[in-house]
């Protein structure tokens, strides 16, 4: 990982240390839906979450994969259902690029 991602990378986190009092304030609600609600959603793709798996030559930062799971337990930290659902959609980025080109 170069350096420029590597920063990109703890920006990501850092906004996810902001963002955690809204998820936990957001748990039941989460809970209660039983799904993400639009503003979690919305909120982790304006700060970058899903990019930190994405290769980088389709835009992402290609974080290693310890940093993108330490960004998931700080999720679930405040809300279990956001760092799950969020693990499992933050991972589709890199599957896909398994894929041939």
């Amino acid at each position: 990982m170069t350096s420029i991602q590597q920063r990109d990378a703890q920006s990501v986190l850092a906004a996810i240390d902001e963002l955690l009092p809204k998820l936990r304030q957001r748990a039941q609600e989460t809970e209660d839906l039983r799904r993400l609600p639009d503003a979690t959603l919305s909120e982790l793709q304006e700060i970058g979450f899903f990019r930190l798996l994405q290769p980088e030559q389709w835009g992402g930062l290609q974080c290693d994969p310890a940093l993108f799971y330490e960004a998931v337990r700080r999720l679930a930290s405040a809300c279990g259902s956001t760092g799950w659902v969020s693990s499992i959609i933050g991972v589709h980025n890199w599957h896909l690029a398994l894929f041939d080109q």
